[in-house]
């Protein structure tokens, strides 16, 4: 038996039913390549890197009975920001460390300032009635600030000095408060 030849038949209604969707895919990839370029080359706005030797981004925040505090409101002062929640082990281990460091860096015209991670103002505000604590803390409830400092884990705690300017970022639990308290100029 002798095999029969194919030939290809040409359908030129094929082709105009492919050409805008290789078009639209043509299209869409570019687009997709230049975002990447784009997200790749720009660089991080400086003001929103928080370094040491740099000034601290202001932020404000509320209490838990819905007072809003602003870092900007303690210019002048240093400032001894702890960012924390309470499911976390570790934050809730150093807490009474930071009861004492509170009495002592107001002593030092110091201000300690709690950040809680997004938990709403029950769960804080029973924690800290629980435990006895004392010191001002606030509600950063959608994690914007702890972006906005790069916080990457809890706890960490960033000294700001009188003129606002980042001295030290400490991730984990801080050892001798002492050390710290003298680690800033005031």
């Amino acid at each position: 038996m002798a095999k029969k030849k194919r030939t290809k038949v040409f359908r030129p209604e094929l082709k105009t039913q492919r050409a805008p969707w290789l078009l639209i895919g043509g299209v869409l990839a570019g687009v997709i390549i230049v975002a990447m370029l784009l997200l790749k080359f720009t660089p991080v706005s400086a003001s929103k890197v928080v370094e040491v030797g740099k000034p601290a981004p202001d932020f404000t925040l509320s209490r838990v009975n819905g007072q809003q505090i602003s870092l900007s409101q303690y210019k002048g002062k240093p400032v001894i920001v702890n960012f924390w929640a309470t499911w976390c082990p570790p934050c809730r281990m150093e807490m009474p460390t930071l009861e004492e460091l509170s009495k002592q860096a107001a002593a030092k015209g110091f201000v300690l300032l709690a950040v809680d991670q997004e938990e709403d103002a029950a769960t804080v505000q029973n924690f800290f009635a629980k435990n006895h604590y004392d010191y001002p803390v606030v509600l950063d409830t959608t994690g914007a600030v702890s972006s906005l400092y790069n916080v990457s884990g809890i706890p960490t705690t960033i000294f700001i000095d009188s003129s606002g300017i980042v001295r030290t970022i400490h991730v984990g639990t801080m050892p001798e408060l002492q050390l710290f308290l003298n680690k800033i100029p005031s």
